[in-house]
Order: C-alpha cells, then structure tokens, then sequence
C-alpha cells in the first residue's frame, strides 16, 4: 500500500487541480476525497498526510483537525487556506505546512516532498523498559522526564521507564526536534502548543504544563520559532 493521502475540501476546482497534480501517480499514492469535515470523520479512515481546507461549512478545518487529534492521529495536515491569519490557530492542532491558495505547484510538490520525507525518514530509537524492548519513533515522543535513576519517555499513548539518563535522551534524540526545558524534562518542539512565563504547554489528550529554566527560555523560544517557521508555512 502506497502513501494514504486525503483532500478535504469544498471546492471542486481545489480537489480537481490536486487531481491533476498527483496524476501518474497511483502506483504511489492512494487518494481519497471529502468534501467537508463531517464526511472525512464519519468515514473513520486514518490517512498519512491530509490536505485540509480551513474555510469550510460547519466543521470548519481547524474543528475538524482537532477532532483528529483527539483521536490521537498524527496524520501530517497542510492546511489550504486564503487567509494565513488562521495560523496561530493551527499550531494547536500541531499544522504541518500552509499552502495559500490559488495553490502554486512548486509550493504544493515542496509541502508533499517535505512530509514524505518525515513519513519516510522517520527515526526511531529501541527502549528497554520492564524488560522488554521497543521501537519508538521520535516524532511520537511528547516528553522525556528524569526519574530517579532512570527517565520516563512519555508518547500519547505509552509511557516507557528506562534507566537510560536524561543527558543520554538529549545526546540520542534529533536536537532539531527535542530540547531540555528543565534540568528534568526533554520536550518535544512537535507538541508545542504555547508558551508562557515560566512553562511551555503541550497539546495532547489533556493540556500538560512543563516548567522552562529562565536560563533556558530565550534560546528555547528562539529554537521553537525555528522549527515552527519550517515546519508550518509554505509559500
């Protein structure tokens, strides 16, 4: 099975320009189209990268990109959208790429190329923990928290003890992804939802606080407007 990719969105013109775009390529992709939110959910399919119109009717896509998140998916979004003001919104719901539209080709082959690099490449780490050993990939990790002599990596849905150090998580762990907030948490830059005075709040199932050094927030807001930049805007 090829690559899982949805189109959602209300305008024809948007879904048969995309159509034509990804055309000679079947044998790669397999490609499913909705025209609104409600229907993309209602067919409880999960997909590898989904094209997500914001401006739609009553499931608008940022309610809709929620809604898939709380199922705890990950599924890489590029937002379409005429209005790049809905950005700070889509943060929250962990955005990929924008693609403003009318789209332009170089624009939508860059934001495509970029997510089957990550769905590709994506790396993965062995954890033993309770005896057992398990693949993890890194984009899944929220957080890893020091714990006596050991750590605990958390993802969305497992929690792994090791007696792997913090220090060894933060030499082993992509630097471009991860950063130590605090002399006991490694945070991922991937779930990110703000940042206040003192704490960075990550999105995931119920909104968890993690505390920032003041030592370590200049540079820790610096990193994250980096990878926020690369990882949520395409022109």
């Amino acid at each position: 099975m090829g690559i899982r990719i949805a189109v959602c969105d209300d305008e024809k013109m948007i879904c048969h320009q995309i159509t034509r775009m990804l055309d000679g390529s079947a044998d790669k992709y397999t490609i499913d189209y909705f025209e609104s939110g409600e229907k993309l959910i209602q067919s409880g399919k999960k997909y590898d990268i989904l094209f997500l119109d914001i401006e739609m009717g009553m499931l608008n896509g940022l309610r809709t990109a929620a809604h898939i998140r709380k199922q705890g998916r990950n599924d890489y979004i590029i937002f379409l959208t005429s209005h790049i003001e809905f950005m700070s919104e889509a943060f929250k719901v962990r955005a990929f790429r924008f693609l403003s539209k009318p789209i332009q080709p170089k624009a939508f082959y860059e934001a495509l190329s970029e997510a089957e690099k990550e769905l590709i490449g994506e790396e993965k780490i062995i954890v033993n923990s309770n005896g057992n050993k398990y693949i993890v990939v890194q984009s899944d990790i929220v957080y890893v928290e020091s714990m006596g002599d050991g750590t605990c990596i958390y993802t969305a849905d497992n929690q792994y003890m090791n007696n792997k150090t913090l220090k060894y998580w933060e030499s082993t762990l992509n630097p471009d992804l991860f950063y130590k907030t605090h002399k006991t948490y490694l945070v991922s830059f991937k779930y990110v939802k703000v940042v206040q005075q003192n704490e960075v709040v990550l999105s995931i199932d119920d909104e968890l606080a993690i505390p920032v050094s003041r030592r370590q927030k200049a540079d820790f807001v610096q990193r994250y407007m980096k990878y926020a930049k690369e990882h949520a805007i395409s022109y």
